[in-house]
């Protein structure tokens, strides 16, 4: 049995044999706690970066940098951010990988190899 996904992007089946349990489909309700475990894994760093560094920025902490120097450092953890949430948009497929013991995407190969 394989699970279609309609996201803003189209349609999309999850194979059964990319997740779950052996010789099971995959639940949506799996899927959905994988997603979500997945963009709290992945969204939570460049996040913190950015506001771990606006918030030192705003406390005085930076005010012998430059501003270019802080100007660097949030665009840095912004590109990261998108590179991060553009690997969301391209995915596909229902590829999992364990990581500290939790079920995440492998979202270097959910997406399509043309892209």
């Amino acid at each position: 049995m394989a699970v279609t996904v309609t996201t803003a992007h189209g349609d999309g089946e999850l194979a059964p044999e990319a997740g779950g349990l052996p010789g099971e489909g995959v639940d949506p309700d799996t899927v959905v706690r994988v997603l979500a475990t997945t963009i709290a894994d992945q969204l939570t760093q460049p996040l913190t970066v950015l506001r771990a560094t606006l918030e030192l920025w705003r406390g005085g902490y930076y005010a012998g940098e430059p501003p270019t120097a802080i100007q660097e450092r949030l665009e840095r953890a912004t590109a990261d951010l998108v590179r991060r949430v553009e690997l969301f948009a391209r995915a596909r497929h229902y590829t999992p990988q364990q990581k500290a013991g939790c079920v995440v995407l492998d979202l270097e190969q959910a997406g399509d190899p043309a892209e």
